[in-house]
């Protein structure tokens, strides 16, 4: 048994009568260590005693004189905005530290915006140029008789032959 189990069984005993498992361990662990018994009995008998006594009674306005010296600790605290420090941190040369650092806020701002113009005109122009080859199409109504245009390119050149050849023949 470890010294966390036998924390554990003495917060129990505090509490409660022990049951029989928890007493056959105990029983187990002092026969093993003899003088651990005697520790037990007396931090047991002390436990006990002091349950036993009344409460300490709270001097009268005890919230009242808490609240008191609380109250100044929170006040001594740094205040949220120092404005002496502030104007400190902006006299002599951290005027040209903080006039740097607006400029290349300045700048950054300026370029993330150019770049941002300059990508949707990319992309705008991207897509005029898929409108724009949709305006090469051919109009709806060649596309009417394309059956028939496509069958002609499967027409052999021997109908053209026999056909000069009866224009020929043609007395007339």
């Amino acid at each position: 048994m470890n010294e966390r189990e036998i924390q554990d069984l003495m917060d129990a005993a505090r509490r409660r009568p022990l049951n029989a498992g928890d007493e056959a361990r105990l029983r187990a662990h002092f026969l093993l260590h003899p003088g651990a018994q005697a520790a037990w009995e007396e931090h047991l008998a002390l436990s006990r005693m002091l349950g036993r006594l009344p409460d300490a009674p709270l001097s009268r306005h005890f919230t009242e004189r808490v609240l008191e010296r609380v109250a100044p600790e929170q006040r001594s605290g740094a205040p949220i905005f120092n404005w002496e420090a502030c104007l400190a941190w902006l006299r002599g040369t951290q005027w040209a530290r903080a006039g740097s650092m607006a400029a290349l806020a300045a700048a950054v701002i300026v370029m993330s915006q150019r770049h941002y113009d300059q990508s949707s005109r990319f992309e705008l122009a991207a897509a005029l140029q898929a409108v724009s080859s949709v305006a090469k199409l051919p109009s709806v109504d060649m596309l009417k008789d394309f059956d028939v245009i496509n069958s002609l390119g499967s027409l052999t050149p021997s109908a053209d032959v026999d056909l000069l050849n009866a224009l020929d023949r043609d007395p007339n």
